[in-house]
C-alpha cells in the first residue's frame, strides 16, 4: 500500500485547516467548561445547578477565597446563603463574570 499523502481530510483531522472549528474562540471553549460543570449528574437534562465558590475557583483556576472575594466585592454576582450554605453562582453570571474580566489563553 502507497504511503499516505497529505489530503484535506489529513489536514482537518490535524485542525490545521480553516473551517467551522477555527471561529471558536477560547472564550467559547471556557463557556463549554462552565456549561459542562453545571449539568446535574441526577438530572443531566434539567436546568443547569448553580455552582459553588470551589466549583468557580476550579473553572478560574484560582483559590475558593479570591472566588468569594470577586463575589463580596460585586464584581460576580451571587447567591449568598447561610454560613453553612455559602456562596452560589449561576452559570449566565458566570459567564458575565469571564467574558467581562478575563482573555482566555
Amino acid at each position: 500500500m502507497p504511503a499516505q499523502s497529505r489530503t484535506h481530510g489529513d489536514a482537518r483531522a490535524r485542525g490545521s485547516l480553516r473551517g467551522p472549528a477555527a471561529t471558536r474562540t477560547p472564550l467559547d471553549d471556557f463557556n463549554d467548561r462552565i456549561d459542562r460543570a453545571a449539568i446535574d449528574p441526577d438530572d443531566p437534562d434539567g436546568p443547569p445547578r448553580l455552582l459553588t465558590a470551589v466549583e468557580v475557583a476550579n473553572l478560574f483556576e484560582v483559590r475558593q477565597r479570591t472566588a468569594t472575594f470577586w463575589a463580596t466585592s460585586g464584581d460576580l454576582e451571587g447567591i449568598k446563603g447561610s454560613r453553612a450554605y455559602g456562596w452560589r453562582f449561576s452559570v449566565a453570571n458566570i459567564k458575565t463574570f469571564a467574558a467581562k474580566y478575563f482573555t482566555v489563553s
